[in-house]
């Protein structure tokens, strides 16, 4: 039935529904509106030529590239993006996407760090001693 319409057995009055909208996009306040998963947001970069795995190597703010196996301060990634990702239905689920170049090999690479009061030691480190 197209709204506005009038079928026999109302009595002819105008149908009551609505047309259908497009939503994406929009949400309730206070809820993330980025409804982009980790994993889509690894593809991505994987996509773009983020080849390189890099991780936290002890708890003193140290990264390991799984390219060419250095360890280096954290502070020394080159070309740093981040991006910050809370869970939808658990905002308490804090993750830091960060992408950069290893200064010793120049693979493009990525880090996934937890941040906030559930991060673990070396995560915590790693993220204060972030350029």
């Amino acid at each position: 039935m197209v709204q506005g319409s009038t079928t026999p057995s109302d009595g002819g009055a105008p149908s009551p529904r609505p047309s259908p909208e497009r939503t994406e996009g929009v949400g309730a306040a206070g809820v993330p509106s980025d409804n982009e998963t980790l994993t889509a947001i690894l593809a991505g970069l994987r996509a773009t030529g983020h080849r390189a795995d890099l991780r936290p190597s002890g708890d003193t703010g140290q990264l390991a590239c799984s390219a060419c196996g250095t360890d280096f301060a954290a502070g020394e990634l080159a070309e740093l993006t981040q991006r910050r990702l809370e869970g939808a239905s658990d905002p308490d689920d804090m993750v830091l996407v960060v992408t950069g170049v290893c200064p010793s090999c120049q693979a493009r690479g990525v880090l996934v760090v937890g941040y906030g009061p559930n991060a673990s030691a070396e995560d915590s480190a790693v993220v204060m001693r972030l350029p």
